[in-house]
């Protein structure tokens, strides 16, 4: 349809004889209630053939592709089915509004056109007279009911694993290099215990979160493998010819191992050359060795330590590695720190001219008081460059816990957004209590009745937190999760003394059910096999239909995670359980595989201390286990009594506190 004046014509006086046949189409003029048939235009076959065919094309590649589409067409067979349709076009002529166009008399005119709109009151009243539409559009896959129902379609495949890249993004396809072929290898430098290897846990930590297939290749441990440990400080003696010809071959055998794990292993894209590469001739023999594998980008790390307290941990730590085993730990410190004379005698630090002046670098300075960055443009590179400058090494303390339980905890179902139960708002009490203690806070129930809450704030004794830093408090925006955190929220005082900032944000909602929501386990397995089969068989990358996958979830907790990471104060996590296994494979380096499989218990504190060496967690439980339903199947009431919790009724009111996301970085 053609909304032109009703003077327009299509002429086709130029083309030959065999390319005339035509087609006649209805021209409107007019629109919305008032369009009218105007007149007829003739389209010549040739366009319109050519269009078809072009559609006809577009149609069977998006068919072989795209699984997606074979669903759509299970759904609504006859919507793309043009053959059956084309036999019972209607003539136009039957139309009281039509007319003939003139045109040659070699030409052989065929018309294709819609049933004059005429013969109804109004453009609108064609949606009240089936017999108006064309039967392309009188498919009944249209009147098919396409919204998901409690019984699933066989004929609708899940798309899985066949599509991840439109899925996942960035996340854990483990295939994709994501910057072409290119891959990237991350040369260490520095002097022993300068935090090298603290650098390399941080970099592997994050790459692997991001999907990234990642990798450490210390050549230290190579070297206790070929030559054993003990050696000592006369070993790394630069005027020492056996022992560091000796040195050299050990380390290039890690670079080889290094370069052919990148080359045969298809889901490798960063590897990291872990030594210490203190000469400028070391240097220019690693780029000079990877300059024969194609494909391959070298990118120097180096890492300056000047904090005489950072050392002083750093060789503490350096005296219980394999090679000071069994040594008296005098000896042990006199020899390592001679050791330390060894290398210094000839250490460079890296210089801008080296390479010919194009030398990529990323210098780190007391372990990320200070970052210098040159040239490190491009996908892969960049990435970890950003990541480093969020890199400190302060001790903070992470507590992730669930909300309390909810009314869909109790009847184990999906989704929702329910209350808590008594038992629920029991536990929001005790995290309450929890975490003015982990703050040096003493609990009301022990303060001075004559002192009130004023007299109490005065009590601030936690060195973790010390006054006027502050805390953070984040949540999701579900009831359950903002309930859980009311307690601490209602004690303005503490709020107020502790600095306490605190944010709602919709990163952190529980993972998206889709059209499962509000359903069981059990209520899947029975209804829809085939998606309970499918998540069974790959829980990270499986898609809820409508809804997320642990992948999804994880892509838009990273950014949460992040902010984490940045931060040097104490923060409470309140969430879900999806989003908190997200967090704790982040923290403590966990592979998106097992991801899914980590462990969060109901009315639990998980307590993850971060620093220099690592992360550990601690689980704190603040009530005894929460016991499952055990048959979804029952009435609630029944079925609660059973698990040996109380149908109580709800608690109104969630809770008005919701700020904004883009208060996060707060």
């Amino acid at each position: 349809r053609i909304l032109v004046g009703s003077e327009s014509r299509v002429e086709l006086s130029s083309l030959p004889s065999c390319l005339a046949i035509n087609f006649a189409m209805p021209i409107f003029t007019g629109g919305g209630r008032y369009r009218a048939l105007e007149s007829w235009c003739v389209v010549p076959a040739k366009r319109v053939m050519l269009e078809m065919a072009a559609l006809w094309v577009l149609q069977e590649l998006l068919r072989r592709t795209c699984p997606r589409l074979q669903a759509l067409r299970a759904l609504l067979p006859g919507w793309c089915q043009s053959t059956t349709a084309t036999s019972e076009l209607e003539d136009p002529r039957q139309g009281s509004s039509w007319r003939p166009l003139k045109t040659n008399a070699a030409e052989e005119q065929f018309t294709l056109g819609l049933k004059s709109p005429t013969s109804v009151q109004g453009y609108d009243s064609i949606h009240e007279n089936e017999e108006v539409l064309p039967p392309l559009l009188k498919s009944p896959g249209i009147e098919r009911e396409t919204s998901f129902t409690r019984l699933i379609s066989p004929e609708v495949e899940r798309e899985m694993s066949s599509d991840r890249s439109f899925c996942i993004g960035n996340f854990g396809t483990g295939k994709e290099a994501r910057s072409g072929d290119q891959k990237l290898v991350l040369v260490m430098v520095g002097l022993p215990a300068r935090g090298k290897s603290y650098i390399t846990r941080h970099v592997m930590r994050y790459l692997s979160f991001e999907g990234f297939g990642a990798r450490v290749f210390n050549a230290g441990d190579y070297r206790r493998q070929l030559l054993g440990s003990g050696q000592d400080a006369a070993f790394f003696d630069p005027n020492n010819g056996a022992a560091q010809l000796a040195r050299t071959q050990v380390a290039f055998t890690a670079l080889d191992g290094l370069l052919s794990w990148l080359g045969k292993t298809e889901s490798s894209h960063v590897g990291i050359f872990d030594a210490t590469n203190s000469t400028r001739a070391r240097r220019r023999a690693v780029l000079d060795h990877c300059a024969a594998f194609p494909g391959v980008r070298v990118a120097f790390l180096e890492s300056i330590c000047t904090d005489v307290d950072v050392l002083r941990r750093n060789y503490a730590m350096k005296l219980q590695n394999a090679d000071y085993t069994g040594w008296d730990e005098d000896a042990a410190k006199k020899d390592f720190l001679n050791r330390i004379e060894k290398y210094e005698q000839e250490y460079e630090t890296v210089e801008e001219d080296e390479n010919e002046g194009k030398v990529s670098f990323i210098k780190i300075l007391n372990c990320g008081e200070k970052t210098v960055q040159r040239r490190c443009q491009g996908f892969l590179l960049s990435k970890v460059a950003g990541h480093l400058l969020n890199m400190h090494i302060e001790h903070r303390v992470v507590y992730l816990t669930r909300h309390g339980q909810s009314y869909d905890n109790a009847k184990e179902k999906l989704g929702g957004d329910s209350e808590l139960t008594k038992l629920g708002m029991t536990y929001a009490t005790r995290l309450w209590d929890y975490m003015r203690k982990q703050l040096g806070w003493p609990v009301l129930s022990v303060c001075n009745e004559d002192e009130g809450a004023d007299g109490c704030g005065e009590a601030w004794v936690s060195e973790s937190c010390p006054r006027g830093e502050g805390w953070l408090l984040l949540t999701s925006q579900l009831c359950r999760s903002r309930m859980t955190a009311r307690p601490i929220l209602e004690d303005s005082h503490f709020v107020t003394q502790s600095g306490m900032r605190r944010t709602h944000t919709a990163l952190l909602n529980e993972i998206a059910a889709g059209v499962f929501d509000g359903y069981t386990v059990e209520d899947i397995r029975r209804e829809a096999p085939d998606e309970h089969s499918a998540r069974a068989k790959d829980k990270l990358r499986y898609r809820y239909p409508k809804g997320e996958s642990y992948l999804d979830v994880a892509q838009r907790v990273k950014a949460v995670a992040m902010e984490i990471e940045r931060e040097k104060r104490p923060t409470l996590v309140i969430a879900h359980q999806a989003v908190l296994r997200t967090m704790l494979a982040f923290f403590q380096g966990v592979s998106l595989e097992d991801m899914p499989r980590l462990e969060i218990p109901l009315h639990t504190v998980l307590r993850l201390t971060t620093g220099p060496h690592g992360c550990t967690v601690e689980k704190v439980p603040l009530m005894d286990p929460v016991p499952h339903a055990p048959n979804a199947q029952m009435a609630p009431s029944i079925s609660n009594k059973l698990a040996g919790v109380a149908v109580d009724p709800p608690v109104h009111g969630c809770g008005a506190e919701m700020t904004d996301a883009k208060a996060l970085g707060a």
